[in-house]
C-alpha cells in the first residue's frame, strides 16, 4: 500500500507538470522528485511511474525549444542578410517542431514569430520569396531581377541555380517554355508575343532557306509557266520571277501539283490581278481604271481568295520588285509595290511558307520610307486581332 501511495504521488506530481506542457523546470522538479517519492522502495519492487516514460520524452521535446530559444535570442539582434542562413535554418527548424511538438513557452513563440518576420522581410528573404513565384510563371525580366540581386549578396539556392539555367538556355528553346507556360496560364496576349518571337528566331536561324522566294514548293516549272507565250518561251522562263512590263500570262504557282491544269478562271483572276499590279506601279497605262481603283481590286481579289492565290499575289509583288530596272528612273514604281504589300500584309495572310519568303525579301529589301517593322507589324495585326 505504501508503495501504490508513492508512486500515485510522483505520477500526480509528473501529471500536473505535464498538463502545463511548457514548463521544463516544472518537469524538471517533477522528475527529480520521483526516487526520493519512491525512496528504498525501489529496491523491493521494480515498479515507475506510470507516466516516467512519456514525460521523459515530452522533456526532450521542451529542451528542443529551448535550445531553439537560446539560438534564437543571439540571431534576432543581428543584421538579418548577416545572418540569413542561420536565420532561416532555425526558423525552418522551429517551424517544423511546431508541427511536431506544439508546446512552446510564450518568448519562444514570439521568437519564432519574430524571426519569420526578419527572414521575411531580409535582402535575402525577398529574394527567396520572389524567386519561388517568378520561376513559377517564368517571368524573364523578374528571373534576370532577382539574379542581379542575389549576386549582390553572392546568394545561391536550388531555386536560384534553375532561374539562371533557363536564363541560359538558347532563346528559341526559352520561347517555347515560355509559350507553354503562357498557354496553361491563359495569358493570351503572352502566347501571341512567344509566338511572334519564336517566328522571328526561327528565321533568325533558317532564315537562309527562305532567302530565295524562287524556292517556294508551289512554283511552276519555269517551262511550264511559259507555256501559253507563242514566242520567245525561254526568255519568259528564265524571267518568270523577276519584273516584266508585259502582262503576266499565267499563274507562277500551281498549288494542285505540276502535272494538273490549274483552275482557268482562277488563272484568268490571277492573270488579271497582275495587270493591276503593274497599273498601280505606273508600270502600265490606266486606260479606264484609275491606279487606285487597280490597287482596290488587287486587294479585294486577296480577301476573297484562298491561300493557294493569296500566295500567288505575293509572289506577283516579289517577282516586280525583284531587279526592277525602273528603281532609278521611277523610283515612285518601287515604292507603290512596296506600299501595296503593306496593304496586302495587313488585309488578307499568305501560307506559313509565303510568310517566310517574304519576311526574309522584305529583311534585306524594306525601303527606308516603310521601314521593316511596320510590315510585320501589320501581318502580326491581321493574324492575331491586335491582342
Amino acid at each position: 500500500r505504501e508503495m501504490r501511495r508513492r508512486l500515485l504521488a510522483a505520477e500526480k506530481k509528473i501529471a500536473a507538470a505535464l498538463k502545463v506542457g511548457n514548463d521544463i523546470k516544472m518537469l524538471d522538479a517533477a522528475l527529480a522528485e520521483v526516487e526520493p517519492t519512491i525512496g528504498t522502495f525501489r529496491i523491493l519492487f521494480d515498479t515507475q511511474p506510470r507516466n516516467l516514460k512519456r514525460a521523459k520524452e515530452h522533456r526532450k521535446g521542451l529542451q528542443r525549444w529551448l535550445d531553439l530559444e537560446r539560438e534564437l535570442e543571439r540571431l534576432v539582434d543581428q543584421d538579418p542578410n548577416k545572418v540569413y542562413y542561420k536565420l532561416a535554418d532555425a526558423v525552418d527548424r522551429g517551424t517544423k517542431l511546431r508541427d511536431e511538438f506544439n508546446y512552446p513557452t510564450p518568448r519562444q513563440e514570439e521568437l519564432i514569430e519574430t524571426a519569420i518576420d526578419l527572414r521575411a522581410n531580409s535582402d535575402l528573404g525577398k529574394i527567396d520569396s520572389e524567386s519561388e513565384k517568378v520561376l513559377d510563371v517564368l517571368d524573364r525580366a523578374a528571373m534576370e531581377d532577382i539574379l542581379d540581386r542575389a549576386s549582390k549578396f553572392s546568394h545561391s539556392t536550388p531555386t536560384i541555380k534553375e532561374i539562371k539555367r533557363l536564363l541560359n538556355l538558347p532563346m528559341m528553346e526559352w520561347y517555347k517554355l515560355e509559350l507553354k507556360k503562357a498557354e496553361e496560364l491563359g495569358e493570351e496576349s503572352r502566347r501571341i508575343a512567344c509566338e511572334i518571337e519564336l517566328k522571328s528566331l526561327f528565321l533568325d536561324e533558317e532564315g537562309h532557306k527562305y532567302s530565295n522566294f524562287g524556292r517556294h514548293g508551289s512554283l511552276k516549272e519555269p517551262m511550264i509557266y511559259a507555256k501559253s507565250a507563242l514566242f520567245g518561251k525561254k526568255k519568259i522562263a528564265e524571267n518568270m520571277l523577276v519584273f516584266t512590263k508585259k502582262q503576266q500570262s499565267a499563274l507562277t504557282t500551281l498549288a494542285k501539283g505540276q502535272d494538273k491544269v490549274a483552275d482557268k478562271a482562277i488563272e484568268k483572276a490571277a492573270v488579271q490581278a497582275s495587270k493591276w499590279l503593274r497599273i498601280w506601279a505606273g508600270d502600265m497605262k490606266p486606260g479606264k481604271i484609275t491606279q487606285e481603283d487597280a490597287a482596290t481590286e488587287f486587294i479585294s481579289y486577296g480577301v476573297g481568295a484562298n491561300t493557294e492565290v493569296r500566295d500567288e499575289l505575293y509572289l506577283q509583288i516579289l517577282k516586280q520588285l525583284t531587279r526592277n530596272p525602273l528603281v532609278e528612273a521611277v523610283p515612285e514604281s518601287r515604292e507603290r509595290l512596296f506600299e501595296l504589300l503593306l496593304v496586302c500584309m495587313g488585309t488578307f495572310a499568305p501560307s506559313e511558307d509565303m510568310e517566310r519568303y517574304t519576311i526574309m525579301f522584305l529583311r534585306e529589301n524594306a525601303p527606308d520610307s516603310i521601314p521593316y517593322i511596320r510590315f510585320t507589324s501589320a501581318l502580326h495585326e491581321l493574324q492575331y486581332g491586335g491582342k
